[in-house]
């Protein structure tokens, strides 16, 4: 199995009239994430990485992010593209904080393919570093991927590859 931890693109600034729930990707964030899913995409195709299921946040700008990854991803993912689902969980959000919740109820209930979390700092570096038990820096600028591969030999996490906009696997 296989977690695709995503940061979401570069986001409007906050303002008075905008919540940080509705911050939308700008201009650059829309831009980085299309380069980050055609990378991803380039992946699948090299059946290097797998993704059966896309979560977000919910916020607009991982939602957006989500998206546009979802529209990449689902023309080709391991032949099997009506299978790919894409959906909020709430606790992917910034202010969660209860990131093993999102382990135990999304990640190991997936016994086989990919999943990918659309989401936040620090929640998604957190994820990684309890599951990877801190052997890694998992600190990653906006719409950065990165990969981790259960080992059914060693029956642990391990550090798959990153991919940002301008480079992957």
């Amino acid at each position: 199995m296989q977690l695709h931890l995503v940061r979401h693109g570069n986001a409007t600034q906050s303002s008075q009239s905008a919540t940080d729930f509705s911050r939308a990707l700008s201009n650059i964030g829309i831009t980085e994430v299309e380069s980050l899913a055609t990378k991803i995409r380039e992946q699948i195709l090299l059946k290097k990485i797998f993704v059966d299921k896309i979560y977000h946040s919910g916020l607009l700008r991982a939602k957006e992010t989500a998206e546009i990854i979802y529209k990449a991803v689902a023309i080709d993912n391991n032949d099997n593209n009506d299978d790919i689902d894409i959906e909020v969980c709430e606790e992917l959000s910034p202010d969660y904080g209860n990131y093993r919740y999102v382990i135990d109820k999304l990640i190991n209930c997936s016994e086989n393919g990919g999943i990918m979390l659309v989401g936040h700092m620090p929640s998604l570096s957190k994820i990684g570093h309890y599951l990877l038990s801190d052997k890694i820096d998992l600190s990653f600028d906006t719409a950065n991927m990165i990969s981790l591969e259960w080992s059914r030999d060693d029956e642990e996490w391990k550090f798959l590859g990153k991919i940002t906009p301008r480079d992957q696997i």
